[in-house]
């Protein structure tokens, strides 16, 4: 067994790192709201099957009601939250 082990690194350090660029684990991506920017692709590389980033990580509450509809609250429910200053 094998495990591949590294220094933790800081945002900034870790583009810089030999492996995480041998290993081309950086990738770039857009988002309709601001400009491009570099994310961690997923450290796995498998022979036939490849991971992929599809989409830009979700803006900050972007999912809020969807989940919480999810969970059984309801649109009077979130109105509250949101009035209220929870959400």
């Amino acid at each position: 067994m094998c495990f591949w082990c590294a220094p933790v690194n800081d945002y900034e350090t870790l583009f810089e790192d030999p492996q995480v660029k041998h290993f081309q684990c950086i990738k770039e991506i857009e988002r309709d709201d601001i400009k491009s920017f570099k994310v961690m692709d997923c450290p796995i590389k498998l022979g036939r099957t490849k991971a992929t980033i599809r989409s830009a990580p979700p803006k900050l509450g972007e999912h809020t009601e969807e989940i919480l509809s999810s969970l059984g609250y309801n649109d009077n429910d979130t109105k509250e939250m949101k009035k209220n200053g929870i959400i």
